[in-house]
């Protein structure tokens, strides 16, 4: 349906008439209701996320700061300057695997996007590079042992990238 609309003269110099096709108004401001709404939608997405990474954050801190892995940290930490080597680390597996198990779930989390990186690499790529290269002999060991190169795979590329990561800082 087409209305003419009128305005007087003293409005735009003289009489104009402007036909409205309402069929195509409804169209436009459809189209504009649409764009609003995907962009609201995609914000809600976003939010939604955000929420994920954070609550995700919060629990793997949690697992991480854990008294029982902090132990296991510690306690690698204390036999590596003690002087056991791969194998001697082997006989206290129990002992140390927590530590190295929980970053090993640090980098798949990362490695499927579930988390932020830097924020992870900012907050503990030292305590990662530290318990990799104390943890390095034992991990070798444990492949050799059970034949299974793959054995703590992400954990090692985690643990090279916080590696160069530190390097990089102290330069």
């Amino acid at each position: 349906m087409v209305l003419p609309i009128s305005c007087p003269p003293s409005v735009i110099g003289g009489a104009f008439d402007w036909s409205l096709d309402w069929g195509k108004a409804a169209a436009v401001v459809g189209v504009g209701v649409s764009v609003v709404a995907l962009w609201l939608l995609y914000r809600q997405v976003l939010e939604a996320r955000r929420t994920f990474e954070g609550q995700t954050f919060l629990a793997l801190t949690l697992q991480i700061q854990d008294e029982r892995v902090r132990a296991a940290r510690g306690r690698l930490y204390e036999l590596v300057e003690g002087g056991a080597s791969g194998n001697a680390l082997l006989q206290h597996a129990a002992e140390i695997e927590p530590a190295l198990q929980i970053l090993d779930v640090l980098a798949t989390m990362l490695d499927a996007q579930m988390l932020p990186r830097q924020p992870l690499m900012s907050n503990w790529g030292g305590m990662i590079a530290r318990c990799w290269q104390a943890g390095e002999p034992f991990v070798r060991a444990r492949r050799a042992r059970e034949g299974r190169a793959d054995l703590w795979q992400g954990f090692e590329r985690l643990a090279l990238e916080a590696v160069r990561l530190e390097d990089a800082k102290r330069k």
